[in-house]
């Protein structure tokens, strides 16, 4: 007998005219399930940048993910939308350099403390605030997460 897992992800198609861009569709698909990552839009908004840890459903597949964010400004949230529980070890975010380099930013208060991994449940989002470069060597930022999740 086979099981499948019902997961969603976004599938968005953004028109860019200069150094505007402008979202003309976005759907929900089948297909991915991890934790979502958010950055803010305005004051009251958050967009939804992707997902991070794709398929990294078990503690023994745990390893690093990256994303590269479209709105950051030095706030991002993290969320478990589905119905599967994530354990975080770290979360970064890098400057891109122009050269391919990086700079890692700095968190404002880091609650990734000690060797046990940060839980987030269906539900629960975390926000992390990060101090930006006086100089970013370039325009693009990425996040860096560590961990897994579980389907519940």
């Amino acid at each position: 007998m086979m099981k499948h897992k019902t997961a969603l992800a976004i599938v968005a198609i953004v028109l860019v005219v200069g150094a505007l861009s402008f979202a003309l569709f976005a759907q929900r698909v089948h297909g991915a399930s991890c934790p979502t990552v958010l950055c803010p839009l305005g004051t009251n908004q958050w967009v939804n940048e992707g997902r991070i840890l794709e398929g990294v459903n078990t503690a023994q597949k745990e390893r690093s993910d990256s994303l590269l964010l479209r709105g950051f400004d030095g706030r991002l949230q993290i969320r478990e939308e589905d119905r599967e529980t994530s354990y975080l070890r770290v979360v970064h975010v890098v400057n891109v350099c122009n050269d391919g380099t990086q700079q890692e930013l700095s968190l404002k208060d880091s609650p990734f403390t000690g060797t046990k991994p940060l839980v987030l449940h269906r539900g629960d989002h975390l926000q992390l605030d990060f101090l930006m470069l006086q100089k970013p060597c370039g325009r693009d930022y990425k996040v860096i997460a560590t961990g897994y999740y579980l389907p519940d």
